[in-house]
């Protein structure tokens, strides 16, 4: 399904969409193959989220975006695969069986939200392949990569049953690791620089569409990447400090204080904790300086082409 004449598509998901490195990707091919339609793109992906973190900020974060289409990427962390070296602890076994049933009704749940504000086109994306056998100094969970073929034949025959459309990311990432080197060495879960452009070409190619040449991210886009990241960074927070709590704004200013008093963090968290007090009343601004970032760098130079 290409997006058609003025449609709104949030791609939603979790870091590996927030990384906001494929996004462009689809963006430059859609502007470079259909300079006549105005297509506008949302990232709503969140560091460390699960579908969890997409229904209960769904109103701010995805509504708030006024979606025709949806793109939607989860499993890396809704599979728990952190359970996996306790095996054949009964406990951690039946945590996964947990995760897996549960990641079955919230993506049922979201796809129901989403369908209910009117988003008329849905995608719905298998995993991509956790990075069990390849190189690479973080620690393996044995079984990581079986556990997501699992999720992906479920969002498979998912997309089936609803009639939606499909992006299989799994199979596609599963091929390519044979031959090429398409992660992060750091760890196994997120992919390089090239593999973020095949998660692109993937995408595409599931619409249809071949993508443009790989290359660094054109000059036109970075401003808009560059909002895009700020307000993803408060979603950051969010997730991976406050950890999702029901509080007011004002205990939450109050826990990541306390929480940037301890020692030895992270730098990442501290830059983006310290942003927090200063951008989070800011998250609507932001959003509606995005979409004008959007219409003024691309859908204006798109008239060009």
């Amino acid at each position: 399904m290409i997006f058609p004449d003025n449609a709104r598509v949030c791609f939603i998901g979790d870091s590996i969409t927030a990384a906001n490195k494929a996004l462009p990707v689809i963006i430059d091919t859609y502007r470079k193959k259909f300079p006549e339609r105005k297509v506008r793109f949302f990232n709503c992906g969140t560091s460390g989220a699960q579908l969890f973190y997409a229904l209960k900020y769904f109103d701010e974060d995805i509504a708030s975006c006024r979606p025709t289409h949806a793109v939607i990427a989860y499993g890396m962390n809704d599979a728990w695969l952190w359970n996996l070296p306790y095996l054949p602890d009964e406990e951690h076994y039946n945590l996964l069986t947990e995760a897996y049933d549960t990641y079955r009704q919230r993506l049922t749940t979201l796809c129901g939200k989403l369908e209910s504000i009117g988003v008329k086109g849905i995608t719905v994306c298998t995993p991509s392949p956790y990075n069990e056998y390849g190189e690479g100094d973080a620690e393996v969970w044995r079984g990581g990569a079986a556990a997501l073929v699992g999720y992906s034949a479920f969002v498979r025959e998912f997309a089936r049953e609803k009639g939606y459309s499909l992006c299989d990311y799994n199979s596609y990432m599963t091929r390519a690791m044979q031959t090429q080197k398409v992660y992060n060495p750091e760890d196994r879960i997120h992919p390089s620089d090239h593999g973020y452009y095949l998660l692109a070409k993937c995408f595409l190619e599931s619409q249809g569409i071949e993508a443009c040449e790989e290359s660094p991210v054109p000059e036109y886009l970075k401003a808009w990447c560059e909002k895009t990241e700020d307000l993803r960074d408060i979603h950051y927070v969010e997730n991976n400090i406050i950890e999702n709590r029901d509080m007011t704004q004002e205990e939450k200013y109050a826990f990541v204080r306390d929480y940037l008093k301890r020692e030895g963090l992270n730098p990442d968290f501290i830059s983006k904790g310290n942003k927090y007090f200063e951008n989070r009343s800011k998250s609507s601004q932001f959003l509606k300086e995005t979409e004008e970032i959007y219409d003024r760098d691309i859908l204006k130079l798109q008239k060009g082409l």
